[in-house]
């Protein structure tokens, strides 16, 4: 797949890279709440978002792999941002 072709739920590669990186950089805390609202134990390792598309994420969590979705399917980065965000204020209540 080139870098500009589009996945199966919509975003090219190069989108959805930068939002997987920018997740990883600056948004562990985000991750790690979203695996506590979820009752998914991370211990004391840090998630890494592997990848995300319209209709939720998944995240390598001590090892294994966990799919989260999406409220609904998002058709863009915009939309995306505001479901993480939206999912981060759940988990934080």
């Amino acid at each position: 797949m080139s870098e500009h072709a589009t996945s199966s739920h919509g975003f090219t590669s190069d989108i959805e890279n930068r939002m997987v990186s920018h997740m990883n950089e600056d948004h562990v805390d985000a991750m790690r709440d979203y695996c506590a609202y979820a009752n998914v134990n991370v211990g004391n390792d840090d998630p890494q978002m592997v990848t995300i598309d319209q209709l939720g994420f998944d995240l390598s969590v001590s090892g294994k792999r966990v799919r989260f979705y999406f409220k609904e399917k998002c058709s863009t980065p915009v939309e995306v941002r505001k479901a993480l965000v939206e999912l981060a204020e759940r988990a934080r209540m």
